[in-house]
């Protein structure tokens, strides 16, 4: 730059003076002895235009004469140095920019020739102007300046670098597709991010990605890019076990777990790298560790190539480190895939296992309940000589062993059918007849319920061809159902003859079934929590049973329900026998002999309508502490709740001589009477409808003057994990069924002294196993409680004859007592050897523990190229560990975040997330300033596909927030908006708590009311 040789005019002093930096190095340029000549001799038209331009705080350039004189401002500065300013200051501008003006020429040319005006929008220009060939962007306009005689005297050009914008989409796109696919195995992994990379060269010019395949320290190539796979760049295995001979140093980043940049490539590898998509070709290299949560050892290293054309700053390794973490994210997805695989092989071997464990012990199970029935119908026969007052213990002791039997033969012939071992044997039936008396062995019930019922079964013109066995159990088990649930009314049984067959509809007048239930009525083990009815008991198999066994007919059951209206099944069973197996098809038509499945039917529900309340029984009462009364101080209030009536009378009895007992029979009722009563006591079952045993023990202790009350839980789940629930839920002892009388009122005694130190160390333990297999865990609830409380019962009262009868009965009488008790016992080992059995076969699953802080960190990481574009300020209060799923979660929360942005309106975006804790759940909220949404549309947003603005002006596909709600859903918490046009929007979203105690401990607000749906 050379010095003036002549003083500055006043005029061009003044001219400079508002021109900042560039008005001084202007000052300093002899302008003599270029093109344009001195100030003095510029025309008009050249010192307005270069006024504007110098005093514009937006990039801008001047080119003058046909020499293309170069001016520009202050704000231009940045696009021209280090290579370009201030050199070129006053020269001509094909200098300046000689590597491009093959592009810039001609447009150039193009406005000195028209006169018109150029424009370029994100124009890739490859600039020296550092120490490299550069990839850039800019959006520019050519626009003519005129001189004096009206012709072109020079181009005004003001211009924008768009390079990082470019950039940053074309970097958010490969992101986007990274994740975009569902990745099942490490062969697609490779073959997928391969082919993603593989489209953007400009910022990935080759990759390699090694993962870890043996505990030799190995890592395998699985994927690549640029490089053909086995090159001397990208050998197939590395071994970190032996550094010096590997092509790359992925030991420093082994110890180190640093990303870490190689360079001098083309020095390392002179025949291997790729020469696209520039002729140089790339000559560094990133070397990107891949860690696992919870792993230890790192999974691998992906290698990835370095532009040659790009400076390799924060924001290129803050996109090769999110590259990264989707890698680590599918690696991670595929683990858990391959797991699920695993488990659901060993879930459906413990099926098969299962399966054929029932089917073989059909024969055990029914030999000793033989031993049980037939002593028990001699003692009830009057045959035997027998007290009188055993007759009620008796009577307790036969229904009992009944309602065993009825069990067993149920789950017995489902697990036949899922075995394919029920062997059928259709003949022509007179279904009216056959109907027609099996619903009459419930008259008697029915009537004594206050009940009508009607069947109406007239004589069909045909036969229908039936496993008459089986029409049995379905006929039995759908009005058995429709008494249990019907409290007032009617139930009404219409057989007719239609087109395709026969058609029987049984419908009923009772509580109905609420219609989120009703796709799962027919599910195996599925009962519908909170139901009224005659009885709560139950193995919520019978329906599913019913199902089978009508498409086994190759018929249908539907079943239509309106809630407190009544309930309405419908069987349909084909005509003719050309949909049955040949090979079971018998025309012989006999009459049918029922089997005694209809007794256990009718006897079941005879018992739904009785109310038993005798007093103790002079047994019971010699039998407890080996005839010694507990100690026992003034008469303490009892509250017992069980949904059992014959285990509501017993206790009762039982315990009544020494304390006040009132009895319920739901969990609903307890807590209100405990809150209206105060007893000294509470003894509960675990299972009990309208609110379990461990939700009754929540309440109490959640606070009020019920926390304190001491409480006895009951139940059939045995095991170690079975207690320490019942003592985390705060229990204060806790009985296995069976338990013995002496155990019972010792241990209740125990309870009212304050005695409970033998407990304490269950009582520590914080957290229980959760299931692996909700079924079998349902098959072990089934053997533990609805077949192990007649056992209990039977047991028991063999011990009560054992020590009571003495000489008061013949030999007879006590040998037939003797075979009694030998059977009962038996029952009870093949019985708990059922349950262990089951246990053992199922592996534990414990729910994931998901810091919700460190889900949005990942989230954050993951937009950060999005989050720093739209500038949003988003606010994030601290958050609680949760229940649930963190790949999930992360999905949540970064598809909300990104609707916040991508509906972001003229404010500078605000978005604000928390969480506070409404009763057991985490309540969280996103919440954002951006455009909003008309309130109509709250549910419909979840919709898939649904969208509620154009393509054109925000685009995406409609399905982030049903990912969201679906994977909402899959935790058991529920997801809703609240909106209005042009106030932002908030998203809701609940999660399950981890711990109660833990979680309140880290945020302490309670029960702060939120916006409901």
């Amino acid at each position: 730059m050379s010095r003036p040789t002549a003083s500055l005019s006043k005029g061009f002093m003044e001219f400079t003076e508002a021109g900042g930096e560039l008005g001084r190095l202007m000052r300093s340029v002899d302008w003599r002895k270029s093109s344009v000549g001195p100030f003095e001799s510029w025309p008009q038209s050249l010192k307005t235009a270069l006024s504007i331009c110098l005093g514009s705080r937006f990039p801008m350039l001047i080119w003058w004469g046909r020499d293309l004189t170069v001016f520009y401002n202050d704000a231009y500065i940045p696009f021209a140095a280090p290579a370009k300013h201030p050199q070129f200051l006053g020269r001509s501008a094909k200098e300046q920019w000689a590597e491009i003006w093959g592009e810039l020429g001609p447009l150039t040319e193009e406005v000195f020739r028209t006169g018109k005006a150029t424009w370029a929008e994100s124009m890739q220009l490859f600039m020296s102007r550092k120490d490299f060939l550069e990839e850039t962007y800019f959006t520019f306009s050519y626009s003519p300046i005129r001189d004096e005689s009206g012709a072109v005297g020079g181009i005004i050009n003001p211009c924008q670098e768009t390079t990082d914008r470019v950039l940053g989409e074309r970097r958010l796109k490969t992101l986007h597709d990274l994740g975009a696919d569902k990745i099942n195995s490490f062969s697609e992994l490779g073959n997928s991010v391969g082919k993603v990379l593989g489209d953007n060269i400009n910022d990935v010019p080759f990759s390699l990605i090694y993962l870890s395949n043996t505990v030799d320290r190995k890592f395998t190539l699985i994927g690549s890019s640029g490089i053909k796979a086995g090159s001397e760049a990208s050998p197939l295995t590395l071994d970190l076990m032996a550094p010096d001979d590997q092509s790359w140093p992925i030991h420093l980043v082994d110890q180190s777990k640093q990303a870490r940049r190689v360079d001098s490539l083309r020095t390392r590898f002179p025949n291997a790298l790729p020469r696209s998509p520039y002729a140089e070709g790339p000559d560094s290299a990133y070397i990107l560790p891949i860690d696992i949560a919870g792993q230890e050892a790192l999974a691998g290293f992906l290698i990835l190539g370095i532009s040659s054309r790009l400076s390799f700053g924060e924001r290129y390794r803050e996109f090769f480190a999110l590259v990264s973490k989707h890698l680590s994210t599918h690696i991670s997805n595929i683990h858990t895939i391959e797991r699920e695989k695993k488990r659901a092989e060993a879930l459906a071997e413990i099926d098969r296992a299962k399966t054929l464990f029932f089917s073989n012990v059909s024969h055990e199970f029914r030999t000793p309940l033989t031993l049980m029935l037939g002593p028990l119908e001699d003692l009830l026969s009057g045959r035997r000589l027998l007290p009188s007052d055993f007759r009620v213990d008796i009577e307790l002791l036969n229904r009992n062993a009944l309602r065993l039997l009825k069990l067993v033969n149920t789950l017995l012939d489902f697990s036949r059918i899922e075995a394919g071992r029920m062997q059928a044997s259709y003949q022509p039936t007179d279904i009216s007849t056959l109907t027609a008396d099996l619903a009459s062995l419930f008259r008697s019930a029915i009537d004594r319920g206050g009940l009508e019922f009607v069947v109406d079964c007239p004589a069909l013109s045909e036969p229908i061809y039936l496993d008459r066995d089986m029409w049995e159990k379905i006929v039995l088990n759908l009005i058995s159902n429709a008494f249990k649930f019907t409290l007032k009314g009617k139930i009404r049984v219409q057989l007719t003859l239609k087109e395709n067959g026969a058609e029987l509809v049984i419908s009923d007048s009772g509580i109905g079934i609420p219609e989120a239930e009703l796709v799962r009525l027919f599910e195996r083990f599925h009962r519908v929590e909170g139901a009224r009815g005659r009885s709560f008991e139950g193995t919520g198999i019978g329906l599913a049973l019913v199902k089978e066994l009508v498409r086994l007919h190759g018929g249908t059951i539907a079943v239509e329900s309106v809630l407190d209206q009544g309930t309405t099944f419908t069987v349909s069973m084909p005509r003719g026998m050309k949909h049955l197996p040949s090979h079971q098809v018998q025309n012989d038509n006999s009459s049918y002999i029922s089997k005694k499945g209809g007794t256990f039917f009718v006897q079941e529900t005879e018992h739904w309508n009785a109310s038993v309340n005798e007093p103790v029984s002079s047994g019971e009462r010699q039998m407890v502490n080996g005839g010694q009364s507990p100690l026992i101080h003034p008469r303490a209030k009892i509250l017992l709740a069980d949904d059992n009536s014959d285990m509501r009378d017993y206790m009762k009895r039982l315990l009544g001589e020494y304390w006040d007992i009132e009895t319920v029979a739901d969990g609903l009722s307890a807590l209100s009477r405990a809150r209206e009563t105060f007893p000294d006591l509470i003894i509960t079952d675990v299972m009990m409808p309208r609110l379990s045993g461990m939700e009754l023990i929540q309440e109490l202790k959640s606070g009020g003057d019920t926390k304190d009350i001491p409480v006895i839980m009951i139940s059939a789940r045995a095991g170690e994990e079975a207690r320490v629930e019942g003592f985390q839920k705060g229990a204060d002892d806790y009985l296995v069924k069976p338990f013995s009388a002496k155990e019972l009122i010792a241990r209740t005694s125990a309870i009212l002294e304050n005695n409970r130190q033998t407990m304490e160390s269950l009582r520590i333990k914080n957290h229980a196993l959760a299931r692996a297999n909700v079924e079998l865990e349902q098959f072990a609830w089934i053997s533990s409680h609805d077949l192990k409380e007649p056992i209990r019962t039977i047991n028991l009262y063999c011990e009560v004859f054992a020590e009571q009868v003495g000489t008061a009965i013949s030999p007879e009488a006590k040998e037939t007592l003797n075979i009694l008790k030998e059977g009962a016992s038996r029952m009870e080992i093949l019985v708990e050897g059922l349950r262990t059995y089951a246990l053992s076969r199922g592996e534990e699953i414990s729910p994931d523990t998901v810091d919700c802080n460190q889900v949005i960190s990942q989230v954050l990481i993951n937009l950060k190229v999005l989050i720093d574009q739209s500038q949003a300020l988003i606010h994030i209060e601290p958050l609680p560990i949760v229940k649930g799923n963190f790949v999930g979660l992360v999905r949540v929360f970064q598809n909300l975040i990104s609707n916040s942005i991508k509906f972001r309106g003229d404010l500078s975006l605000q978005i604000e997330i928390k969480a506070e804790r409404r009763s057991t759940e985490w309540v969280f909220s996103v919440r954002d300033n951006g455009i909003g949404f008309e309130r109509e549309y709250s549910d419909m947003i979840f919709l898939l596909g649904k969208r509620l603005h154009g393509q054109e002006t925000h685009p995406g596909a409609g399905i982030g927030l049903a990912v969201c709600k679906s994977v909402v859903d899959c935790h058991g918490g529920s997801i809703w908006a609240e909106s209005q046009p042009g106030k932002g929007a908030v998203f809701y979203l609940t999660l399950p708590m981890r711990d109660l105690a833990a979680d309140v401990a880290i945020q302490t607000s309670q029960g702060t009311e939120l916006p409901g749906r």
